[in-house]
């Protein structure tokens, strides 16, 4: 399954399990998380310096501490594998590491074996994984023989928070001697068909009923969100394995608050609607468009709720 089905995937889950009342949906940013992290070169070659950038945010206001570990070509594509590749490598100089408060920027080189290490049937599958770790809190790392996830998030009283109160993710950069990726690009986000500059703050009137998650229940106002792709952002060709490409490309639309009609779409076909919940008097939103071979980019919103 590719990048785009995996998330196409997870989200028509996210979308069935909150059809009920007593559900949070997916895309409503309730605790810290990352939503996004993209490459400058989703496609790097060996000795290439890649330069990542986190999208975070913690709806409680504290200052986010963020941890970056690398993993060259770990056996699987999960935090656990990758933390375990690079306790393995942790001697070889291959491991880069980073942490501190609002770090969301983070730069890498790749190993210049990170290829050549591997045999040439499994090449086209050379990765580096990249772990990113949000906590609103301290960061420690807790290198202890059986323990698989060595992380501990502390908030300032010291207490150890659970996995769901702080975030973890991780990027792959496909490691490649020729190939590359550029990220899909967001050209425009409209508003009712309207351009909507990100310095725009709108105005919408809060659904009359302000609990619940089923966005046919709002009953205000609902405007027509779209993100609009440059044509770029399709790519296609022959990789450098002679094996024929065609990108997907899904957006994803996040807010801190309300509902969305549809919060996963076809980059062919962006359009969605979101309507605000009572109670709530500015809302950030975030629109993330990603492709299947590792990129990815977005851009932020911001809605005033009156009433």
């Amino acid at each position: 399954m590719n990048t785009v089905s995996k998330v196409l995937a997870a989200l028509a889950l996210t979308a069935l399990s909150a059809c009920g009342d007593n559900f949070e949906p997916g895309y409503r940013v309730a605790s810290p998380r990352i939503l996004a992290v993209a490459a400058d070169q989703p496609y790097a070659a060996p000795g290439a310096t890649v330069n990542l950038t986190a999208l975070g945010h913690d709806p409680g206001g504290r200052t986010l501490e963020w941890a970056w570990v690398t993993c060259v070509n770990p056996v699987a594509s999960t935090p656990i594998a990758c933390f375990a590749k690079a306790a393995a490598d942790a001697s070889t100089g291959k491991v880069a590491f980073a942490m501190g408060a609002e770090r969301t920027a983070f730069s890498f080189t790749v190993p210049s074996d990170a290829l050549s290490s591997l045999p040439a049937s499994t090449r086209s599958a050379a990765t580096v994984g990249v772990l990113a770790i949000a906590c609103p809190g301290k960061i420690t790392l807790e290198p202890t023989p059986n323990v698989a996830f060595p992380i501990r998030c502390t908030d300032a009283t010291g207490r150890a928070l659970a996995l769901e109160e702080f975030d973890v993710g991780m990027k792959r950069v496909f490691v490649r001697a020729t190939d590359r990726n550029a990220n899909p690009a967001i050209s425009m986000v409209t508003w009712n068909g309207a351009p909507w500059p990100e310095s725009e703050v709108k105005e919408v009137r809060p659904c009359a009923d302000a609990g619940s998650n089923k966005f046919d229940d709002c009953k205000g106002d609902t405007p027509k969100i779209a993100a609009e792709l440059t044509r770029a952002s399709f790519e296609s060709g022959l990789d450098e394995y002679g094996v024929p490409f065609k990108e997907s490309v899904v957006t994803q639309y996040y807010a801190t608050e309300g509902l969305f009609q549809n919060p996963t779409r076809l980059g062919s076909s962006t359009e969605t609607a979101w309507g605000a919940r009572r109670g709530t008097s500015e809302v950030t939103l975030w629109i993330v468009a990603r492709d299947s071979r590792g990129g990815a980019s977005w851009t932020t919103r911001r809605v005033r709720v009156r009433g």
